[in-house]
């Protein structure tokens, strides 16, 4: 029994088979109290019978759907024994009209729509509605088909009929506002740890902007040094401006990832402004042309001599584009 409430109790598990445990049961000891009651006060060999093999299918059902897992399959079963058999044997073995079984109808419905879905969730519901009606005609058109109850025994079978749909009626009612306020606590709990873990990685931007950017700022600011050096051969003077063009997007690449609001939108904002296209060009080749000669292949620039020496755009977008290409 702690178990099984504890299955009851967790949020984690399918509703479906939550709501079909507490009604499951509920329904065992509601069939099981009514037999023994209606059967002291009116005993009856067949009515007793009956209800006894019903619990007795029931029961094994009910292990076997929680033991595979296969809910639908079971709710869907213990529907069709209440729907097709249960209603319409107790209908006419207990009184018709007279008696409570319209009550253990309506306890049906409710068991149905709370523990069903999809189409034969549909079929079942129709299919309730149709058997009562039925019940209902025959009864009516052959009254002789209906036995007749005694005066105690209709009160008591009447009173723990009604008394039975309340319960279940009351239990799905509360049990489904409780699984409501375990998801909404659920909810609540996960939006806490979304904030906390917000705040985290805005705390973690904010303290890596400094630890990043501080080391390229001091490559570029070192490699300034060496560009100014007027005494510097050809060739580190080049390697020198390959180090200042790609400390730069790099540096620029930081500030844009490092830009929560950016991140949070999904945009990068273009920045227009005007560059020098021989410039842009050597400080891209310049990170290129390294890694095509580790490779062995040969890296050719061919620049048409009508493109003008400036341009307006963003410098940084059309390094990204060329440097992926």
């Amino acid at each position: 029994m702690r178990e099984w409430l504890q299955k009851l109790n967790d949020p984690a598990r399918d509703p479906y088979e939550r709501r079909y445990r507490l009604f499951s049961l509920l329904g065992i000891t509601l069939i099981a109290l009514w037999t023994a009651v209606v059967s002291f006060v009116d005993y009856n060999p067949l009515r007793f019978v009956f209800l006894a093999g019903i619990l007795l299918v029931y029961i094994p059902t009910m292990i076997i759907t929680l033991k595979t897992g296969r809910i639908q399959i079971g709710a869907g079963l213990s529907a069709i024994i209440a729907v097709y058999i249960m209603t319409p044997f107790l209908f006419f073995y207990d009184g018709g009209i007279t008696a409570g079984v319209f009550n253990y109808a309506a306890a049906s419905l409710v068991f149905i729509m709370m523990t069903m879905s999809g189409r034969f969730r549909t079929v079942m519901i129709v299919s309730d509605v149709v058997v009562i009606i039925a019940c209902f005609a025959l009864s009516y058109h052959y009254p002789t088909w209906v036995n007749p109850l005694g005066r105690e025994a209709s009160y008591v079978d009447a009173a723990i009929s009604l008394l039975a749909t309340l319960v279940v009626t009351g239990t799905a009612i509360l049990f489904q506002l409780y699984m409501f306020r375990q998801e909404r606590d659920i909810l609540k709990e996960q939006q806490n740890k979304v904030a906390d873990l917000n705040r985290s990685q805005n705390n973690f931007f904010s303290s890596m902007s400094h630890e990043i950017r501080t080391p390229i700022n001091t490559i570029i600011g070192m490699n300034e040094l060496i560009l100014r050096d007027k005494t510097v051969s050809k060739e580190i003077a080049q390697d020198a401006e390959a180090i200042q063009g790609a400390s730069r997007m790099l540096l620029a690449l930081i500030n844009d990832i490092l830009d929560m609001s950016k991140i949070e939108s999904g945009n990068m904002d273009i920045v227009e402004v005007t560059y020098d296209v021989s410039q842009l060009l050597l400080e891209v080749v310049g990170m290129i042309r390294d890694r095509a000669k580790e490779k062995g292949l040969a890296f050719n620039l061919d620049v048409d001599p009508s493109i003008p020496v400036m341009l307006c755009g963003d410098e940084l977008r059309i390094k990204q584009v060329l440097v992926n290409l």
